[in-house]
């Protein structure tokens, strides 16, 4: 987050008489990520399933599948495969 608009978030709060000074500090921090772990979370795994698969795991039919991918919501790599995120 860039430091002008830490500033700003700060500013709104000081001039918000509806947020107390611990609420301000309890915000600031948590947009600022004090008091957070700093440990990295892993990157989450993607990879390529068929639409058999797809379907399995939703628990619905290939049409539906077919439907998700024509919606632009699962997007199809090739004629049996689509890239779940």
């Amino acid at each position: 987050m860039l430091k002008t608009t830490f500033e700003a978030i700060r500013a709104i709060l000081k001039a918000d008489p509806s947020v107390t000074p611990a609420e301000g500090t309890r915000i600031l921090n948590a947009v600022s990520g004090i008091g957070q772990d700093p440990t990295p979370k892993p990157a989450r795994e993607c990879r390529l399933l068929s639409r058999r698969e797809v379907a399995d795991r939703l628990g619905r039919t290939l049409r539906f599948v077919d439907l998700l991918a024509k919606q632009g919501i699962l997007t199809k790599l090739e004629s049996t495969e689509f890239w779940v995120t």
